[in-house]
């Protein structure tokens, strides 16, 4: 039975402590949260699952979430689809909550219309943390794979995050006369930001909108991007016509390093620095397609700060 915008409908929850194996499952359709993993000392390991549907609604504050990890609980997620959910695909929140996983697909994220939130496939914040290995981020609208806040630590490898979608701000409630106006809609691949600290290993990063990895201190001199191994390529401007960057490092020195990658064919700037600093070293940065910043490496601000090898 159909269940009203005021109503919570979870799939599965698990909470306090529980410890509970799923496999071989499906939770389709969800009102509100698809698996919601809650408390310290909660484990759940779910393996050959898809989670798909999950809707926003009033009651759930509008979330949509295929997985929520919040409290200090744990999931361990193997050959798991989260597909077409709302605001975010799986949401790691809070110190002591983790995500352990391998071989998942997130793809086709919708954004929540109402509070203009969401479209991710993968957010971690909060303290959380996430590793994540030979897995895919693709299609979801907004942003692919994004850890933010301090404390929250971020590790991939072996991942691809490819074809995020930048939004049409007529579904932000933007008339077609203030979106001209306004700013970007993003379509970013992965982003890592506000004290965040994530590792980016043997990675691609391909065809995404605005920017394919971005580092973003927001003033926190604790945020840091390590990329290593990664390949970040065509990435197109958000629908705004803004942006169209491989890498963009924004706000403290100290901020990043890149170093045996290849970061290549980005619209506006392969790698965009921006009173920002770090190293760059033993990388190809090639073809840039068109725009202003031609420059392999574009630099505004600090450019003291970086060093490039």
């Amino acid at each position: 039975e159909r269940l009203s915008d005021k109503q919570l409908g979870a799939g599965v929850a698990i909470y306090e402590g529980a410890t509970a194996k799923l496999s071989d499952v499906r939770i389709s359709d969800s009102r509100a949260i698809g698996l919601q993993i809650l408390g310290a000392g909660t484990v759940v390991n779910l393996e050959r699952a898809l989670i798909d549907g999950t809707e926003a609604t009033v009651a759930s504050g509008l979330s949509g979430q295929g997985v929520s990890v919040e409290a200090g609980a744990f999931v361990n997620m193997k050959w798991v689809r989260l597909h077409a959910n709302t605001s975010a695909g799986v949401a790691v929140r809070g110190a002591g909550s983790r995500l352990l996983g391998e071989r998942l697909l997130v793809d086709a994220t919708r954004f929540e219309t109402l509070k203009h939130v969401g479209g991710y496939g993968l957010l971690a914040s909060g303290g959380a943390e996430v590793s994540l290995t030979a897995s895919r981020f693709s299609a979801n609208r907004h942003t692919a794979i994004a850890a933010i806040e301090p404390k929250t630590r971020l590790h991939l490898y072996g991942v691809l995050a490819d074809l995020t979608e930048s939004m049409p701000l007529t579904l932000l409630g933007v008339s077609p006369e203030e979106s001209k106006n306004s700013a970007g809609t993003a379509g970013q691949g992965v982003v890592i930001a506000q004290g965040a600290v994530g590792e980016v290993l043997a990675c691609r990063v391909v065809g995404n909108h605005q920017s394919g990895v971005t580092v973003w201190a927001a003033g926190d001199p604790t945020t840091h991007g390590r990329l290593v191994g990664v390949e970040c390529r065509h990435t197109q401007q958000n629908l705004k016509e803004h942006a169209g960057f491989g890498v963009m490092a924004h706000g403290v020195p100290d901020l990043f390093d890149l170093i045996a990658s290849r970061v290549a064919h980005n619209v506006i700037a392969n790698v965009y620095i921006r009173f920002a600093g770090g190293v760059i070293r033993h990388s190809v940065i090639e073809n840039a397609v068109s725009g202003t910043f031609m420059n392999p490496v574009y630099v505004e601000g600090q450019d003291e700060a970086i060093l490039v090898k």
